[in-house]
């Protein structure tokens, strides 16, 4: 007698026993990079003027500070976290082909309402959003996922280090009467001073109306978008790939080649951040301008530092899992922060807002680099401690359930049928 079809089982989410504990390692060790980065970004570059931050009783350690978060924590953390959520679609890609079912209309709707969370967070808490962004690149993943390997490399480093060298993000000032530099900047602090006085203010709705405003004007009109989702589309295309080669369930097997790559990883990162920071210095002293030959042909050297830098992080964070049950239960701490990053994520947002703003406790303008290092360690190790406490209870954190309940079409169960540790 014939035996019976097999069914394909219907589309779920990844189960607890189904999940790398490296992958969620990484990405609650991007979060944390990703929180410092965006603290001094935005309590710093956005609000405060030279004048400004010179006088704050932290200044001298500032100085120091800031170019040290700018040469290994800036945009290298949101480089490991799009890589993660291009290697998650890759093992979700491979996942569902051994299931037997299709996963383009899931990923399509999960995406979408990726999307509207993104819409979402950005008119009501905060305009540094990324979500929209990765929403994006999301569907673009679902166009290439069957794509060549070879031609998927060469597509990945040609939009990461050359995106930005091909979209001049600063226009030139029309006036020449005066150095474009000199003009740009003073235009540059009047709108600092602009933005300082509306986040300083208690007025909700006004602070609502400059997120949206901001995010428009200063990363879309502006042109930031234009090599912004290119580059993160690119880190989503190489965890796209090493998703699909099975690395992240073998990582024992390349353990040998990562240590071969890492003096490599460390030099390039060196090289290519070294010499950004001695461009901005240039700029800084007015030697070149902001819209120099010098800048945009030193893009891609920069870009590969990045990119190099980034992926040092991430061989280091794989050998040291690897070298010890010691390391790997240290390691451990950061996974339940990971398998709650949309979560923590918003929550970095909640805080930002009130921290910061007039609504709430108003320190834009008083928190300097230095206390903001200080500041997010004291926030993720808060978060580190709630997410082992919630996922020890419950399955997801509440803005994945929500999303997975919406992108599946039905209420997932919350609760853990057993208590169990969080990693």
């Amino acid at each position: 007698m014939d035996s019976a079809p097999t069914i394909p089982e219907s589309p779920h989410p990844v189960s607890a026993h189904e999940r790398i504990d490296l992958i969620d390692v990484v990405r609650g060790f991007a979060l944390f990079g990703v929180l410092l980065a965006n603290l001094v970004w935005i309590t710093t570059d956005v609000v405060l003027t030279d004048a400004r931050l010179s006088q704050l009783p932290t200044a001298p350690l500032d100085r120091v500070v800031k170019p040290l978060v700018v040469f290994f924590v800036d945009h290298k953390f949101y480089t490991l976290f799009s890589f993660l959520f291009g290697l998650g679609f890759g093992i979700q890609l491979s996942r569902t082909e051994q299931r037997g079912y299709n996963m383009a209309a899931i990923y399509a709707r999960r995406v979408s309402i990726l999307a509207v969370i993104g819409l979402m967070h950005i008119a009501l808490v905060w305009y540094g959003d990324i979500l929209l962004v990765y929403a994006v690149g999301g569907f673009g993943l679902l166009v290439i996922r069957h794509w060549n390997a070879r031609v998927l490399l060469v597509l990945a480093f040609t939009l990461a280090l050359f995106a930005r060298a091909a979209v001049g993000v600063f226009p030139p000032v029309a006036d020449a009467s005066h150095s474009p530099y000199v003009d740009a900047e003073a235009k540059e602090d009047a709108d600092k001073e602009r933005k300082l006085a509306i986040f300083d203010g208690s007025s909700y709705p006004a602070i609502a109306r400059e997120n949206a405003s901001f995010y428009y004007r200063d990363i879309v009109a502006r042109g930031i978008w234009l090599f912004l989702l290119p580059q993160v589309f690119a880190r989503f295309i190489l965890g796209l790939y090493v998703g699909r080669r099975g690395w992240a369930r073998r990582t024992t097997e390349v353990l040998p080649t990562l240590r071969r790559l890492l003096p490599w990883a460390i030099a390039v990162g060196v090289l290519g951040n070294g010499t950004a920071m001695l461009i901005e210095q240039l700029q800084h002293a007015n030697v070149l301008g902001p819209d120099s030959y010098w800048v945009h042909a030193n893009a891609p050297v920069e870009e590969a530092g990045i990119l190099a830098l980034a992926f040092g992080y991430l061989i280091v964070l794989v050998l040291l899992f690897h070298r010890s049950a010691t390391w790997c239960r240290r390691l451990g701490y950061l996974a339940p922060v990971g398998r709650m990053a949309l979560t923590n994520y918003l929550t970095h947002s909640v805080l930002y807002f009130v921290l910061f703003t007039g609504v709430g406790f108003g320190l834009y303008g008083v928190v300097g680099p230095a206390l903001c290092v200080g500041l997010a360690f004291v926030i993720f190790a808060a978060q580190m401690a709630f997410s082992r406490w919630w996922l020890g209870r419950y399955r997801f954190g509440p803005a994945e359930w929500m999303w997975r309940s919406l992108t599946y079409r039905q209420i997932q169960p919350m609760r853990a049928s057993v208590p169990t540790r969080a990693a």
